[in-house]
């Protein structure tokens, strides 16, 4: 009979190191940046599964949304932003109105391309405010996040993560993180 080592007590060992390291492991702390509407219901689910997980989430907002409200599993911070409360209502609303309409499909293009226009608009003076407001980055610095989960359609993730030098994950619903 060959004699050498035993496969089993060297697994068993094995395993008990894991589970010891997998204890000691803590969440991260994560800058959340999300792009209102459905793209945020998708990506609430993904930050309340973290939270689960032992991380700690901070949705940063704009003051104007649709849909972003506190969650008991994550923080909340808002910025105010200077756009136009009836306006950020009114392209709200037609961006529901033009999923109904009933114009010829060329013209419907066209509308939804200037639609698409109007609120990437908006969103990028969101970001300007963002920007502009030195209390709130100076504090997204001294909190030291560890990464950045954002929409991809929104461009203040990569840029925040640029600036505090922190990795970005992108989330799109129906499209694996990246």
């Amino acid at each position: 009979m060959a004699t050498g080592i035993r496969p089993w007590p060297w697994a068993l060992v094995g395993l008990v190191f894991c589970a010891a390291c997998l204890r000691s492991a803590k969440g991260g702390k994560l800058l959340v940046i999300p792009f209102d509407g459905s793209h945020w219901l998708s990506m609430r689910q993904v930050v309340q599964e973290l939270n689960l997980k032992g991380h700690e989430s901070v949705v940063l907002a704009p003051e104007l949304s649709g849909h972003i409200r506190e969650g008991w599993y994550y923080a909340l911070r808002t910025f105010p932003v200077t756009f136009s409360k009836d306006r950020f209502h009114e392209l709200i609303g037609s961006h529901f109105q033009w999923s109904f309409d009933q114009k010829p499909l060329l013209k419907r293009f066209f509308d939804i391309a200037v639609l698409f226009k109007m609120v990437s608009d908006m969103y990028f003076s969101f970001c300007v405010d963002l920007v502009h407001n030195k209390e709130l980055m100076k504090s997204l610095e001294e909190a030291h996040y560890d990464a950045v989960l954002t929409d991809p359609a929104n461009i203040c993730g990569p840029f925040l993560a640029l600036y505090l030098s922190i990795p970005a994950v992108y989330f799109l619903r129906g499209l694996p993180a990246v």
